[in-house]
């Protein structure tokens, strides 16, 4: 698929340059022409102009390009009128070729063949119906091809395939083909209206010259079944995109493979009918199938391409020297990196080096030239020409090309790379430190003719600017690169918009470079250094003189060079087209626009002394030039054809085309140059030796009198070999250029993934630093020229043992760091850093390197990131400037803050669905920040801050509360926050319509409100300064929250802070204790909709800022760990004298989501296998592990956990009754969430995760260390690595926040005498893994990947109502990279429901027994307030102390939240009684059928029992087991008779055991009887014992450790009935179990609230 990219690629640059015509030659200028000189040119000579007429196959409308011609001929073909034509005599006469059958077959499409001459193919359509209906992939496709240069055409039949095309053929066999096929069908979108191509594309062999042929998809498509896994029956939405080429395409003496050996390349790309709704989840399915190919069999079979079994390959070349296979490093990621590798022999491969990452998506072989290859590294634009932001969804359809963002060129080797723009100074001296830079799109152009010599031009593209164009020439295979010089004559026009002396800073510029015939063919030459080009005299991208130049004034001329693009010179006052005939001696130049010089008729221009003088030739029409073309390929003959089209005045009208055949044949008269008197020598490069040889060319001289007329012979040179110099020296393996470009410095991170320095015994190394150019002719190479080099062992940072594993980068920085921060992008690692100084830098990389973000010299004082979109950040500068990303940090544009605002350091909100909508609040009247004039006010931008308007005067909070809630009254619903002047409280609004006409009040005396993902909650002051929350889901419908207050004793609510919310669920931190010091509060989790909360724990701790120790543990269902205060109590009655009591903390965890709470499990041994002191681990009140919570984190951003690395947590804390100091405790971890722990690291140290938890990294916190302590097994083992030879603090280590980067950055701290010095150390871990994981979880027992189980502390399976497992690796020397593990969660099955599944309800407590018990003096939540929440609700349960839990799934089994009495709801009476009630019908059915099945079974048992066997009087003879001659003639008959036995048995066994119990009770038993009739019955309440068990059986275990009498189920026993809840507010904990048979009196609860509406978000802490 890339291939079709590479070629938009080429097609944009075309339309690139067109559209910077248009804005050239709108213009209009005056041009100068420069002046003849007689003595050199014959002026009476004209060349011979033919107008090619239509009947001479011409006429109306375009044809671009429209004919071909054959290498060394003057034979040309063409299509026109769907007919084929040959020409003989270079485009004079066309004759109609009668070989194709045009009654059935029109021509389409010319390919000529570049390995054998003589050869074209052409393409053709069927014509007729019966053809078209025969032209399918089962009836197949006719093609024509011709071996003579087009004079005879034959005909060939492929069959299988709906249309072909030649592609290549091999470079020494003629019979030898390959040929693209393709399918397609047409894709009808009905909802669109549209119609998509939907094509797939393979590619057919034959070695035969097409008497037989192999479809290479077929054998393809039957290896992709045998190898099927989980994802190739996805692949169906997809279309298979196969690319072949000969193994030795491109040079006959290629050493590729063997000689007939194909390569194919199998990919994927979305088909029409699927591509516009493309699943995210599952783009890595093309790619991960991506699989390349070879074929020794002709394309019979095919095999896996070894070194690429397990890669996904995304493109591959072959040039005849190099194969060069890319690859994406991470198979499940669209945005991953990637690797190249190169091979000089298609078996060996190795992997090329590039000083920074390369997008693995839109990477490519630009060129070869030599032994250096140009590659380039791609990003997207769309149609509009705007780079396409991450966050777009942009289809197939709406990208238009490529801008190529990097440039990398090879040394000799093919291996080594470097950045184009450090090699040619791409880069402005403003810039050179700086990423706010514009795109670059480059081109290139190699002289065929001149070994090492081809140009490079970036275009600098900038949002609304005119193209600048920077150029530049290299000699020597790009190591060095030179400016365009200008020699200025007397020609020239007046002035140059700078001085062309110093050509430094003053140079030539073109973005149009063409080749000999014309095209638009990055290659230039075939001349002996005569050559001519469009462009502008500008500054150089490194003058500062470029700032004050409008670009699109500038003046376009046509220059030529007479020595190889070393000097130029002005020719022309036009821009033109340019082609060469005579090998240069002859150059023919047209205007594209027919009126630039002033006449508006058309005209061209040649010159016959190598571009000194020029001639004007007038043709008779007005047309825009679009091609000018040598007929002879080589540029050695002299025939030109001139391509243009005209619209007329009338645009109705169809376009004109014209074309002009132009001869120079009798130039000169005909006269031939005599070598001797009319040639001479000329030496490239001013006779520098390149690659060890100086070429000379014997050419004519400019002013001699004739043609040198070798048609059809190439440039020749004499070469003469050199003796080997510098130049021939190329920086050695594991060395890199300088940034200055004289030394060869050594690369770090070469050197140690080589492991070079594990044979140095002394810690150092000399080396030899240079190396001689692999393909340098050069002789007598001198030693001195490797230059030794000492490296220092050391200074790679490692323990040898481990190089291979580990890489590090140092930089170092001579401030402190304000901020640091990852984007968060899974696309790449980029983060921004802000300094004390305020300057901004940005790594693209993850650390590896930083460039400065300019600014102008403006300080920022504030960075923001979008945490709604990880591609988005703001720079706020000090001179009210705003500096945007939107890719980030790859480029940055700038804006400003509103007018008369002043920058007041307000958080930005964003909104949740819209990266380009955000608030930015500023401050009016402003003059000081002590001005009581000075106000906020919020503004909205919808560009992404490009403008901005105002919202609402006043606010300083808003949220898009639309975009967040799962079901808004309005999506465009914003709630913001007002706090006018001179008022303590603030009021809260919402609006709809961005406060245009829409404004409610929802609240006054607000203090604030956050929106934690569904809910939004507000902060509201009562009249006795009590804090009340209010809560609402929707923005509509807004409910006081109702929080627990006599059993936390509590007066009134004056702190609480919002922790977050699980599915269905908010957690709450009540403060409950506010003694500075000593706070402490209450858990509290509410409803599904927020407003009703139940006590989890009593006195979780907080700190003075608000934060909790409180944290969800990521990707796991319901794990929570907390910190209680164990000592709350002592707290609360303070010692005797009134001082304060230090808080004990201790560390408890849940499983269900705060249903249960226990300590958490110590680990039996330290980390030095040594026991724990007085801890087994059996009696958790005593002894249990504890960690330091979110109170104590020095960045709130650390976790114990990682989303992505399931199961995984690491903490500092001890093992004890209580929780240590910091200092005093250890580093411990777990890999099954929290369940059971083991201790890695005595002392605390900080910690990050790599890949999923394929990497942990540990590092000393609060001391000096020199070392790091990691793990690429998990966890499993560790090993230490040193990072520094002297020790440092590290204050923090970070990687990318998603875990899924395999490189972090370790931030180090020193005090110097001037200040602090800031040391970054970038480890990457890249090499510790020898592939990525395969992933099929279709074929567990060949991919890398297991499922596991999170197993309760009781050995209990089910969770939240279900068996649920994850998926990891279970393969250590794999890396896991993106592949989608997380969207394997899987529930194996729903449980039953048990106690576990539920939770107390509102004003119900947990008691020490297991049990919810109401709380005393409290009512229960008066349970019609479900039918208020639902109208469509038609009865209630009352409550019965129990709520099921939101997370559980759970089916049947105990239904504790269910009561025994239901009731209707108000209102719902009558469908309540419908409900339950039954008609007469059912009643009658209900009855009469069971008395009917009675009756029938009770007369058939007579019947055929008793009446047969002699009727009653038989009773006392028939006995179980006797022989009792009862008839039994059939089975029915021993049924019917095993039934009378046994009735009879029974009746005898209880007849007497009655009679037992009567006579041992005696008179007992009739005052029992009487008692059940009604005697003495008490008039009180009765009250049934609970005899219900309403746990599981391991209940005891679920309960031990929690309350002093957990383990005290006596009033439980194993009977599964319901049960309900005494509300009695005075009963005791016994009585609140029992069952009254009273109705319980329910007091409703209302909230008053007068207004509607209602939503936001701010801090969590309020």
């Amino acid at each position: 698929m890339l291939r079709s990219f590479v070629f938009n690629t080429n097609i944009c640059k075309i339309i690139v340059i067109f559209s910077t015509l248009l804005l050239i030659l709108s213009n209009n200028k005056n041009t100068a022409f420069a002046e003849e000189d007689t003595s050199a040119d014959d002026h009476s000579y004209r060349p011979k102009v033919t107008k090619l007429e239509s009947d001479a196959g011409f006429g109306t409308g375009i044809q671009f390009f429209d004919h071909s011609s054959f290498d060394d001929s003057n034979n040309l073909v063409k299509i026109h009128q769907n007919r084929l034509y040959l020409s003989k005599d270079n485009g004079y006469t066309w004759n109609l070729i009668k070989d194709i059958d045009y009654d059935k077959f029109t021509p389409v499409y010319i390919t000529t063949d570049l390995s054998h001459k003589d050869r074209a193919f052409l393409s053709v359509d069927p014509l007729s119906q019966d053809e078209k209906e025969n032209a399918n992939p089962n009836k197949g496709v006719s093609l024509y091809y011709t071996e003579n240069k087009g004079e005879k055409w034959e005909r060939i039949y492929i069959e299988d395939v709906q249309s072909a095309f030649f592609s290549s053929s091999h470079p020494t066999n003629m019979d030898y083909l390959i040929f693209w096929a393709v399918t397609c069908e047409t894709v009808v979108d009905e909802q669109q209206n549209a119609r998509y191509p939907d094509c797939s594309s393979s590619h057919i062999a034959t070695e035969d010259r097409g008497k037989t042929w192999n479809v290479i998809g077929n054998v393809l498509d039957e290896m992709e079944k045998q190898s099927a896994d989980d994802t190739n029956n996805q692949l169906e939405k997809y279309n298979v995109y196969d690319y072949c080429e000969f193994a030795r395409s491109g040079s006959a003496d290629s050493q590729i493979m063997d000689p007939f050996d194909i390569v194919c390349l199998r990919s994927y790309y979305p088909s029409a009918s699927t591509h516009h709704d493309a699943d995210e989840d599952t783009d890595y399915i093309p790619r991960k199938n991506s699989k390349l190919y070879f074929s020794k069999t002709w394309g019979k079979s095919f095999e896996l391409l070894n070194p690429f079994q397990d890669l996904a390959v995304t493109e591959f070349f072959l040039n005849g020297k190099y194969m060069i296979v890319f690859t994406a490093r991470d198979a499940y990621n669209r945005f991953s990196k990637g690797n190249v590798y190169i091979s000089l022999d298609g078996i060996n491969f190795k992997e090329a080096q590039f000083p920074t990452d390369i997008n693995s998506a839109f990477s490519y072989v630009y060129d070869v030239i030599g032994s250096t290859i140009i590659i380039s590294s791609s990003i997207i634009k769309d149609k509009n020409n705007n780079r396409i932001k991450d966050d777009d969804n942009v289809s197939f359809d709406d990208v238009l090309f490529f801008n190529e963002e990097q440039i990398f060129l090879s040394d000799s080797t093919g291996l080594k790379f470097e950045k184009l723009e450090n090699l040619a100074g791409y880069i402005s001296s403003d810039n050179k430190d700086s990423v706010v830079e514009p795109d670059f799109l480059y081109m290139f152009s190699a002289f065929q003719g001149l070994e090492g010599t081809f140009f490079s031009t970036a275009s600098r593209i900038e949002h609304d600017k005119f193209p600048q164009v920077y150029s530049k020439i290299t000699l020597d295979y790009g190591r060095s690169w030179r400016n365009l010089r200008v020699n200025k004559t007397d020609n020239d026009p007046n002035e140059y918009v700078c001085d062309v002396n110093d050509y430094e800073h003053c140079s030539l510029n073109s973005g149009f470079i063409f080749s000999v015939d014309g095209s638009y063919e990055m290659n230039l030459g075939r001349t002996p250094g005569l050559l001519a080009l469009t462009g502008s005299v500008s500054p150089s991208i490194d003058s500062s003189q470029g700032n004050n130049i409008n670009y699109e004034d500038l003046d376009v001329h046509t220059f030529v060079s007479t020595d190889g693009g070393l000097t130029w010179k002005f020719a022309l006052g036009v821009s033109s087209i340019v082609a060469y005939g005579d090998l240069g001696n002859i150059m023919v130049a047209v205007p594209y626009s027919p009126n630039e010089d002033g006449d508006p008729n058309s005209e061209f221009y040649y010159s016959l002394d190598h571009g000194n003088t020029w001639t004007e030739y007038q043709l008779d029409e007005e047309f825009f030039a679009i091609s000018l073309n040598a007929v002879v390929l080589d540029g050695s003959g002299y025939h030109f054809i001139l391509d243009g089209f005209y619209h007329g005045n009338n645009p109705n009208d169809p376009p004109s085309n014209f074309k002009y055949l132009i001869d120079f044949s009798r130039a000169f008269g005909g006269k031939t140059c005599f070598y001797e008197r009319d040639t001479e020598d000329w030496v490239q490069a001013n006779g520098e030796c390149i690659n060890g040889v100086r070429n000379t060319f014997r050419r004519r001289k400019p002013n001699s009198p004739c043609l040198v007329r070798r048609i059809f012979e190439g440039v020749h040179h004499e070469s003469q070999i050199c003796d080997c110099t510098a130049k021939d020296y190329e920086c050695a393996k594991n060395f890199r250029i300088s940034a200055d470009g004289t030394t060869c410095e050594p690369d770090y991170s070469m050197l140690l993934s080589d492991g070079v320095c594990s044979n140095s015994k002394k810690g150092e190394l000399e080396l030899e630093s240079k190396q001689l150019i692999t393909d340098t002719q050069c002789k007598k190479p001198k030693n001195k020229f490797k230059e030794k080099t000492k490296v220092v062992c050391n200074d790679l940072n490692g323990d040898t043992d481990n190089d291979a594993e580990v890489s590090i980068v140092e930089k170092s920085f001579d401030e402190e760091f304000l901020i640091y921060e990852y984007f968060g992008s899974v696309k790449d690692d980029s983060l921004l850093i802000q300094t004390r100084s305020n300057k901004v830098f940005v790594s693209l990389d993850g650390g590896i390197s930083f460039k400065q973000v300019e600014t102008g010299g403006e300080g920022i004082v504030e960075v923001v990131f979008n945490k709604y979109n990880d591609s988005c950040a703001y720079l706020f500068g000090e001179a009210s400037s705003i500096f945007i990303t939107e890719n980030r940090g790859h480029s940055f544009f700038k804006s400003s803050i509103p007018k008369d605002s002043r920058e007041i350091l307000y958080p930005l909100d964003f909104s949740y669905s819209n990266s380009q909508e955000f608030i930015y609040y500023g401050g009016k009247n402003c003059r000081s920040f002590f001005d009581p004039n000075c106000h906020t006010i919020a503004y909205i931008t919808k560009d992404g801050g490009r403008t901005f308007e105002q919202l609402l005067e006043y606010a300083g909070h808003c949220d898009f509360v639309g975009s967040f809630y799962h079901h808004p009254v309005d999506e465009n619903m914003i709630i913001c926050e007002v706090k006018e002047n001179g008022m303590f409280s603030k009021s809260i609004y919402s609006s709809t319509d961005y406060f245009q006409k829409n404004k409610v009040k929802l609240f006054d005396n607000c203090l604030g409100f956050i929106t934690n993902t569904d809910y939004t909650i507000f902060a509201i002051l009562k009249e006795d300064n009590a804090l009340s929350a209010f809560v609402t889901v929707d923005g509509k419908e807004i409910a006081e929250a109702k929080f627990p207050k006599n059993n936390l004793q509590l007066d009134k609510q004056e702190a609480f802070t919002v922790l977050g919310s699980s599915l269905g669920s908010l957690f709450i931190h009540l403060t409950t204790h506010v003694n500075a010091k000593e706070e402490f509060g209450a858990l509290l989790k509410s409803n599904s909709n927020g407003t009703s909360f139940v006590t989890l724990e009593r006195a979780v701790n907080r700190n003075e800022d608000g934060f909790v120790d409180f944290e969800y543990i990521n990707g796991l269902e319901g794990i929570i760990i907390t910190n209680v205060v164990s000592n709350a109590d002592s707290i609360k009655k303070k010692t005797p004298n009134g001082d304060s009591v230090a808080k004990i903390l201790r560390s408890k965890i849940t499983f269900n989501d705060g249903g249960d709470w226990r300590y958490i499990q110590p680990p039996k041994k330290d980390s030095n296998n040594k026991a724990y002191d007085k801890c087994s681990g059996k009696n958790l009140e005593k002894c249990s592990l504890n960690l330091h919570g979110f109170t104590e984190r020095k960045d709130i951003r650390d976790t114990f956990s990682s989303g992505s690395a399931i199961g995984m947590l690491l903490g500092v804390g001890n093992v004890g009754d209580s929780l240590l100091p910091m200092e005093e405790c250890s580093t411990f971890m777990t890999v099954d969430g929290g369940v059971t722990w083991k201790e890695v690291k005595k002392g605390p140290y900080q910690w990050e995760f790599g890949d999923r938890g394929s990497v942990i990294v540990l590092v000393k916190d609060g001391s000096k260390t020199s070392s790091i302590t990691y793990s690429v097994d998990s966890g499993k083992t560790w090993k230490d690595y040193i990072f520094s030879e002297e020790e440092i603090l590290i204050t923090d280590i970070v990687t990318h926040p998603k875990d899924c980067s395999m490189k972090f950055i370790l931030i180090g701290e020193k005090v110097l005498a001037n200040g602090k010095q800031t040391i970054t150390y970038t480890i990457d871990f890249s090499r510790a893994f020898s592939r990525q994981c395969k992933y099929d979880t279709t074929n567990p027992d060949t991919d890398d990947y297991e499922y596991f189980s999170i197993t309760h502390p009781d050995a209990k399976t089910c969770l939240f109502g279900h068996e649920a497992e994850y998926l990891r690796k279970n393969k250590d020397d794999c890396y896991v990279g993106m592949a989608p593990i997380e969207d394997n969660f899987r529930i194996v099955k729903n449980c039953s429901c048990t106690r576990d599944d539920f939770e107390c309800d509102y004003n119900f407590y947990r008691a020490s027994d297991g049990t919810c018990k109401l709380v005393e003096g409290l009512s229960p939540a008066d349970p019609q307030e479900v039918c208020m929440d639902n109208p469509d609700m038609i009865e209630f349960f009352k409550s019965t102390g129990y709520r099921k839990i939101p997370l559980s799934t759970c089916v049947g089994g105990k239904e504790l939240d269910k009561s025994t009495t239901v009731s209707p709801c108000p209102g719902k009476e009558k469908e309540f009684k419908a409900k339950h009630s039954m008609g007469m019908f059912e009643k009658l059915f209900l009855i009469v059928l069971p008395l009917f099945v009675l009756i029938f079974a009770t007369w058939f048992v007579y019947d055929r029992g008793i009446k047969r066997n002699g009727g009653f009087s038989r009773f006392g003879e028939i006995r179980l087991g006797d022989d009792d001659d009862l008839v039994e003639e059939n089975r029915t008959d021993v049924v019917v008779n095993n039934i009378l036995r046994c009735g009879i048995f029974a009746f005898n066994i209880g007849a007497n055991v009655f009679q037992l119990i009567k006579k041992s009770l005696g008179g007992g038993f009739s005052r029992f009887v009487e008692l059940m009739r009604g005697g003495n019955r008490s008039r009180g309440p009765s009250y049934t014992s609970l005899t219900t068990d309403q746990f599981l059986d391991e209940a005891d275990d679920l309960l031990s450790g929690h309350d002093d009498d957990a383990n005290d189920l006596s009033s439980f026993n194993s009977n599964d009935v319901n049960f309900d809840i005494d509300d009695h507010h005075g009963g005791s904990e016994n009585s609140s179990v029992a069952a009254s048979t009273e109705e319980p009196n329910f007091t409703a609860y209302t909230d008053n609230v007068e207004n509607d509406g209602g939503d936001a978000a701010t801090d969590s802490n309020l």
